[in-house]
């Protein structure tokens, strides 16, 4: 049997016992020429020079390829066959995620395209099967241009400074499915705690009239029942929860859930998934969850892997990330310029962590781009893949925020330009009408308007003494400004209207790695710790700055891990921990806020088996 990596069922919010992994050896091939389509490389018989490891992009080693260099256009080729038991159903092909633009084809045939590196989209390719064994083909498409959202994907050649090695092609699992005739598109769920309830709605591109029969359990326990009528495509249901348990970083309670959908008590569809009851707000200052302060304190994940570029080696790497997070004292992380993987969300809700997630922006990393505002086309890939994140994300209770917007990327301009204003307003309303259940986070870093629920700023003070006096200053002579030297903290015009305070970025402290490799080329924010002892000392006096100015309501460390040539990291690019990790939280400690560790992690549930390599 083929060991294929990535074997975990890849959509852990909603989950079908039937699946196949495809991960594992695809055919693979660099088209500089872009001549593929011309001379037929989509035709079933047209067989691919070279071989890849999916799920990881050509640049990661892991993939077995490992050229870092520029190549925006490649094949994939993999042969399948489907199990007996699938037959006279519905068959649908996933990818969690493909950068930049994708098109599929199944036996010669186009099935599809998808235009979007951060979000997973499928295909239903049950017209396009034949018998015994089919060959999906995939060409993929990364142009170096700030029209497409990249996030902290360099535009050279190599990777340098604060940008990283490109990601090209398919970087998250890619699987089958069977499904009927009608069956469940996507549901979301309406945390209502203040009633014990949660309104649940569906979504299945059917016209006909079906039943929704949902079912709730806390462990081993009953916790809820509800049914609805389904008609054209759509159904709702208030599902009341009882016993009534919220979720939070101390006690990261979910109820699993069983969605069946019925014609006439036939299953039509039957998918489980989870929820976490839990409310965010703001109230005078403050971060809330469930009605009470919850002070933020966040470190910066990038999601890079020294062999796999965005893809993490095993779901149990996953797993650990979380878990060093939890035992280096914070309570969450902003994912930063990246997409998260399902499966750390998955980890994020069953252990206890807060996520702010990013949308990966657009940007230029050479001299003088970032005075340029990208637009028609650019506002276009932004919003159509923000709102696949969003619809893609927001079932997961540790997400409590979203950053549409980082340092003005994609926003240039924005101090003057009216327009530029008017489409910042536009996302954030499109965020709120997506997912009203969680804050905003307009324009994380300076230059907010008025509609962001954090205000959120960015401070490098190389020192405790430094950073204090920004903190003190901003509370008591006004919030327009930021430290000397960084943009407006408020766009001209916008008013500051009591928003919480968070240093969402401040720190970076650089030190190498004890007995790792680090290239020539290595970067960090300010100057190089000699050692343990000297890189504590100086978070101490950041910490202590954040502890005496209590208007601040929370901060976002920079950063968990080193990224390549980057060495601000507590943990090694390898996440192995540069500092001793109780240390750390005994700093964290220092300031005001709920403990993450405060309950017992529950048990994960058993989970369906592994897909096969088909």
């Amino acid at each position: 049997m083929i060991t294929i990596p990535r074997p975990e069922y890849p959509r852990p919010q909603m989950v079908r016992d039937e699946w196949l992994n495809l991960n594992g050896p695809w055919e693979f091939e660099f088209d500089d020429e872009a001549v593929g389509l011309e001379q037929g490389w989509h035709e079933p018989d047209r067989r691919l020079s070279r071989e890849i490891l999916v799920p990881f992009p050509f640049e990661a080693r892991a993939s077995g390829i490992g050229d870092p260099s520029v190549h925006k256009v490649v094949w994939y080729r993999r042969e399948f066959a489907l199990p007996d038991a699938w037959s006279g159903r519905r068959v649908r092909l996933h990818f969690g995620a493909v950068d930049y633009e994708a098109m599929v084809w199944v036996n010669g045939r186009l099935v599809g395209t998808h235009r979007g590196g951060y979000t997973a989209f499928s295909f239903d390719i049950t017209d396009h099967l034949r018998p015994g064994l089919n060959v999906v083909t995939v060409r993929a498409f990364d142009d170096l241009t700030p029209d497409q959202p990249r996030g902290k994907q360099a535009l050279t050649e190599r990777s340098h400074g604060i940008w990283y090695t490109r990601c090209t092609g398919i970087w998250q699992t890619a699987w089958l499915e069977p499904v009927g005739d009608v069956c469940i598109e996507e549901w979301q769920a309406r945390p209502d705690l203040e009633r014990g309830e949660a309104e649940i709605s569906v979504r299945t591109g059917h016209a006909g009239t079906f039943t929704l029969h949902v079912t709730a359990r806390s462990g081993e326990e009953p916790a809820g029942e509800a049914v609805c009528t389904v008609s054209g495509g759509r159904g709702r249901v208030r599902l009341r929860l009882d016993p009534l348990r919220p979720w939070s970083p101390a006690q990261p309670h979910l109820y699993d859930l069983t969605l069946t959908l019925l014609d006439s008590g036939r299953v039509q569809d039957r998918v489980r998934a989870y929820l976490g009851l839990r409310e965010v707000g703001v109230r005078d200052g403050m971060v809330t969850l469930n009605g009470e302060p919850c002070y933020q304190k966040l470190v910066l994940d990038q999601s890079y892997w020294p062999d796999g570029v965005y893809t993490a080696p095993s779901d149990d790497a996953i797993r650990a990330e979380v878990d060093w997070v939890l035992r280096l004292g914070f309570n969450g992380v902003r994912k930063h310029q990246v997409s998260s993987d399902p499966r750390f969300l998955y980890w994020a809700d069953r252990l206890g962590l807060l996520v702010w997630q990013d949308m990966p922006g657009q940007t230029l990393s050479v001299p003088g781009s970032l005075h340029v505002r990208p637009a028609g086309q650019a506002e276009a890939n932004l919003i159509r893949e923000l709102t696949e994140l969003i619809r893609q994300g927001r079932n997961h209770p540790s997400i409590i925020a979203w950053v549409p917007f980082n340092e003005t990327w994609g926003l240039y301009g924005i101090a003057h330009d009216p327009a530029t204003q008017a489409f910042l307003r536009d996302v954030v309303r499109l965020v709120r009408d997506l997912d009203p259940d969680r804050l905003v986070v307009d324009n994380d870093g300076w230059e907010h308007s008025e509609d962001t629920d954090v205000f959120a700023i960015h401070d490098y003070a190389p020192g405790g003494e430094e950073l204090r006096a920004h903190l003190e200053a901003w509370c008591t002579e006004g919030w327009e400004r930021t430290a000397e030297g960084y943009p407006l903290a408020l766009i001209p015009g916008a008013r500051y209207r009591g928003q919480p305070l968070t240093l969402s970025e401040y720190g970076g402290l650089a030190m190498l790695p004890p007995g790792e490799e680090v290239p020539a080329d290595r970067w960090g924010y300010g100057r190089l710790e000699p050692d343990e002892g000297a890189l504590l000392a100086r978070y101490r006096g950041l910490q202590e700055a954040l502890a005496a100015v209590p208007r601040v309501a929370g901060y976002c460390y920079t950063q968990l891990t080193d990224v390549e040539q980057e060495i601000n990291g507590l943990l090694s690019f390898h996440r192995r921990p540069k500092v001793d990790p109780a240390a750390v939280k005994a700093l964290n400690d220092l300031v005001p806020g709920p403990a993450p560790l405060a309950a017992p992690r529950p048990k994960a549930p058993v989970e369906p088996t592994e897909g096969s390599a088909g």
